[in-house]
């Protein structure tokens, strides 16, 4: 078997951004162009600029959150909330909800396939997928899945969605 050399990394911390509160976490999530993350923490979003390190905002009203998808281009953000079978639309400049949409059982996990145009919620508890066009703020089909969606990922080139469903094993041949 031949050898794998590693490069030595040295990672060291550049500081600490104080965010508290009560309540878990989840994903996490950055804007590269407006140099923010979003951090999914219980029943809010906090959002923090990455320039200053410092909190700049929360999205209120999240219950359960797991995930905060960021769509710069179209200036809004989906979260899944997962205590209340909703997802909350969200205008990226003011940090404020313009709509509620009801999703599957448990939506957890988020992907943007950017050749439709369509956010993918993930409904962990639904076994389902909740398709929505954030442009007009509507679901626009729920996909039935054979299991129990834990994340996702849009390939655009290949004009797929995948998930992991966690309550599945694949059996080798």
């Amino acid at each position: 078997m031949p050898a794998i050399s590693l490069a030595q990394t040295h990672y060291s911390s550049v500081g600490q951004i104080p965010i508290g509160g009560e309540g878990g976490w989840d994903i996490l999530t950055i804007d590269a162009a407006a140099r923010r993350l979003y951090l999914s923490h219980a029943t809010k979003v906090v959002v923090v600029d990455i320039d200053a390190n410092k909190v700049v905002g929360e999205i209120p009203d999240t219950p359960g959150v797991h995930a905060f998808l960021p769509l710069p281009q179209q200036q809004r953000g989906i979260s899944s909330n997962g205590q209340e079978d909703k997802c909350s639309v969200v205008d990226l400049k003011t940090l404020t909800t313009i709509s509620k949409l009801e999703t599957g059982n448990g939506p957890d996990a988020i992907a943007y396939d950017s050749n439709r145009g369509e956010v993918y919620v993930f409904n962990h508890k639904g076994n389902s997928a909740t398709v929505i066009d954030p442009k007009e703020a509507k679901v626009v089909a729920t996909i039935p899945l054979e299991g129990s969606p834990e994340f996702g990922v849009a390939d655009p080139a290949a004009g797929r969605v995948y998930c992991n469903l966690e309550d599945k094993e694949r059996k080798s041949p």
